[in-house]
């Protein structure tokens, strides 16, 4: 199998909005918008206001939807980004999930946060028609009606129905 290592790519974005569940819409370059599953490594811009040393690690971005011209982050921000904020981004890291074309029965399973790192890979599944079913314990919201949301004790007998699963979990879940 031969895999295709793309260079990583650095670049600047900004803070376009921050959505009323603190997720983020960030404007980027099209080279520079993770896949689902992948991530972007980023730093707040240094500024008179917030100097590079206060915030001397990089934030981690998931995907978790599209938007024009950039992304929608699965997770909240820093208390310090605000509408307007420019960020040095890094990335995009990680393979990704890469439905296959032939999949018809999608599982998109969360283990203990909500799905929102999965939540790009339902327009994908959609867009193939397939059925897609979201497994997981956390209120999920913006789901399209199709999908369908079971627990997670249904999970055994979702994954035998399944084409194609895809997983999502935090690494306390498996540090225990």
């Amino acid at each position: 199998m031969r895999v295709n290592i793309s260079p990583m790519k650095n670049g600047k974005g900004q803070v376009k909005e921050i959505l009323l569940d603190s997720r983020v819409l960030i404007t980027c370059p099209p080279g520079l918008i993770p896949a689902p599953g992948q991530y972007l490594l980023v730093h707040q811009s240094a500024s008179d206001l917030f100097p590079a040393w206060e915030s001397p690690l990089p934030v981690s971005l998931f995907f978790s939807d599209s938007a024009p011209n950039g992304f929608i982050t699965a997770l909240q921000s820093p208390f310090s980004w605000r509408p307007g904020t420019s960020l040095n981004l890094r990335g995009p890291i990680g393979h990704g999930f890469v439905i296959p074309p032939s999949a018809r029965k999608v599982a998109l399973i969360a283990f203990d946060d909500a799905p929102v790192r999965l939540h790009g890979l339902i327009p994908v599944a959609l867009k193939q028609n397939a059925e897609v079913v979201m497994i997981c314990n956390s209120e999920v919201k913006d789901l399209p009606e199709v999908v369908e949301i079971q627990p997670l004790q249904a999970m055994l007998e979702i994954i035998q129905w399944a084409d194609y699963a895809a997983m999502e979990s935090s690494a306390r879940t498996w540090i225990s």
